[in-house]
């Protein structure tokens, strides 16, 4: 009997794939004031995507996203992007660059899985 994992495979602290895999997720994202009122994404805004590898740090991935203005960042992993990615550990963080610099998502695990 197999136990075959869908992948990506996305869980409340990590996102895993097998080495070699293209796909996109969306990170829908909700901001709010510390007084409750939401914060919406303006075109000016620039969300800050980077990726380093788990065992030493080495940034293997950075960008910038502009005009996410739905509050909904796309994050597609291409054929080329997909090459950067070897069987291994990895983390990941998402910051937004305003007036402020406010974390998004915090260093989250990617587990890369490979693949015989």
């Amino acid at each position: 009997m197999f136990n075959l994992l869908q992948s990506p495979q996305i869980t409340d602290d990590s996102i895993s794939f097998y080495e070699g895999d293209t796909f996109s997720i969306s990170f829908n994202i909700k901001l709010t004031y510390s007084d409750g009122t939401e914060y919406n994404l303006v075109e000016s805004d620039i969300i800050k995507f980077k990726v380093v590898r788990g065992f030493d740090g080495k940034e293997i991935y950075n960008e910038e996203l502009t005009n996410n203005t739905s509050n909904v960042i796309l994050w597609t992993v291409d054929e080329d992007l997909s090459k950067l990615f070897k069987t291994g550990f990895y983390k990941f963080g998402m910051q937004l660059v305003s007036d402020n610099i406010k974390t998004l998502i915090p260093p989250t695990e990617i587990y890369v899985r490979e693949v015989i």
